[in-house]
């Protein structure tokens, strides 16, 4: 659990605090935040895949749940396929096994982050179908890095999910937590 006083919280970390053009309303990054997305990224070295992603959600204070990146079989008879599954989704995926559909608030933030080769915070902002489960549980706010290793905090309302990878967890996988 997080330990800090309202007063500590009430003040933003400035130098994470950032505007991009065209990134809609922004919120103020505090301290927590960044608490959280070291969170993330610790969580991400659990991945074997090369670009290691980690998530926490979190209702408050309180961690609900975690997910990194994994592979997954997909539940194909005719053949055996694998796909990446995203760390946003095994959060939301692990939360909802913990607590079943219990997770449904607005209060509810999740922390998106990379962890790079070189040991660095990269992009971490997630794809369409990752923004789409977090729309279907309700997640309140997205806090997630960039390619510069900035921090980027927003309602999930006024979130436009990037472009790109869309193979993520949906009913046909199977989800291995193995490594």
């Amino acid at each position: 659990m997080l330990d800090e006083d309202k007063e500590e919280e009430s003040k933003p970390v400035s130098n994470y605090t950032i505007m991009l053009p065209n990134a809609g309303p922004m919120l103020t990054v505090f301290s927590k935040d960044l608490y959280f997305l070291n969170m993330a990224y610790d969580t991400a070295n659990m991945s074997i895949i090369s670009f290691q992603h980690g998530a926490v959600l979190v209702y408050k204070r309180d961690v609900i749940s975690t997910g990194y990146n994994s592979i997954c079989k997909l539940r194909d008879t005719t053949n055996d396929r694998m796909a990446s599954c995203h760390a946003e989704a095994m959060a939301v995926i692990n939360a909802i096994m913990k607590m079943g559909n219990k997770i449904h608030s607005r209060n509810l933030s999740l922390y998106v982050t990379r962890r790079t080769k070189s040991g660095k915070f990269g992009e971490s902002s997630p794809c369409t179908h990752c923004t789409e489960i977090m729309q279907k549980y309700k997640i309140g706010t997205l806090v997630y890095t960039t390619h510069t290793g900035d921090v980027i905090k927003k309602k999930l309302k006024d979130y436009v999910p990037r472009k790109g990878a869309r193979v993520t967890i949906r009913n046909r996988y199977t989800w291995n937590s193995n490594k």
